[in-house]
């Protein structure tokens, strides 16, 4: 069996092609580049491809299953890949690992969504992080005339019905006396803070149209309580239900394990750890953004009962 190792870099990618029969295996540095490894891919026979699960895992997966090979994605969270449990860390080294535990089929595949669906993810993660800029914005903003002794409207209100009144202390830069730089800081925030406003707007409707011919989306949206932004975050984090055996496992698959201490007929459980349960299907790197690291743990919890029964129902 020919296998086909990628340790994956932004720039660069070291490749392991190791014989399961011989034992034997040559490197080769490759760029990160499509035009390159599928050269490669094309030029070498390969039975089975394995990567560790992150960024670029994506479409490297999709490049190799396109040209008809088997690959498999693997988690790195296992403390074999831990660097403080090893003597030395190469790329050479990590690509020769991958390979070696992918013949011995000790590597655990992570589920890998497809194309549209990473970049559903993508566009969930980025209006998140664009709510998050305009409330780090607000959170200037506020401090500044805090520091000043002027008063403005407490919450929301302030950027609402309140905006008028932040409005009136704006003045250009260029303008402004040496005693009111701030006015022309703040007039610098709130243009951006506009500008993030509308782009704002225009994901959160590209979301609502996808939301709309989502039938998973429309049907959570079903559950009491449940409304757009967090039916579209339960569906890009699971992507396909039905690798879920039941909603235990959906609940480790979202971190909900306690910390657990057995040793004979000692049996405690603690608090949340926000680790994966060893026995649910593992989502590795590939969630809600491109590098979140999915972490494993032994121990199981379940949701709140109503909780579970509602997502057990809508789901499967």
């Amino acid at each position: 069996m020919k296998i086909l190792a990628l340790d994956l870099g932004k720039f660069n990618t070291m490749c392991c092609f190791f014989d399961t029969k011989t034992r034997k295996h040559t490197f080769h540095n490759a760029a990160t580049e499509r035009s390159y490894l599928e050269t490669i891919l094309k030029k070498h026979k390969i039975d089975l491809v394995v990567m560790e699960a992150c960024g670029p895992s994506g479409w490297i997966n999709d490049l190799a299953m396109s040209h008809g090979f088997k690959t498999l994605v693997c988690s790195t969270n296992e403390d074999a890949w831990k660097w403080s449990n090893v003597k030395r860390k190469t790329d050479k080294d990590d690509a020769l690992k991958l390979a070696r535990m992918a013949s011995m089929n000790e590597l655990k595949a992570v589920h890998m969504p497809s194309e549209a669906h990473r970049e559903f993810r993508s566009l969930v993660k980025y209006r998140k992080t664009l709510d998050g800029r305009m409330n780090k914005m607000k959170c200037i903003i506020r401090a500044w005339f805090v520091n000043h002794g002027i008063v403005i409207d407490a919450g929301d209100k302030a950027w609402h019905t309140g905006r008028e009144r932040i409005n009136s202390f704006r003045k250009p830069l260029a303008e402004c006396e040496p005693n009111e730089l701030w006015k022309g800081e703040l007039d610098m925030e709130l243009t951006q803070m506009d500008a993030l406003s509308v782009h704002m707007d225009i994901a959160v409707k590209k979301l609502e149209a996808i939301g709309k011919t989502d039938p998973r989306i429309i049907r959570l949206r079903t559950i009491p309580g449940v409304g757009p932004r967090t039916a579209e975050i339960l569906v890009a984090c699971i992507d396909d239900p039905h690798r879920f055996a039941n909603g235990r496992q959906v609940s480790a698959y979202f971190g909900l394990v306690p910390r657990q201490y057995q040793s004979g007929e000692t049996d405690r459980n603690g608090r949340i750890t926000l680790c994966w349960f060893v026995d649910a299907p593992h989502r590795g790197r590939q969630s809600l953004g491109e590098n979140d690291p999915g972490r494993m743990c032994m121990g199981f919890t379940s949701l709140q009962p109503m909780g579970q029964e509602c997502l057990r129902s809508h789901l499967w």
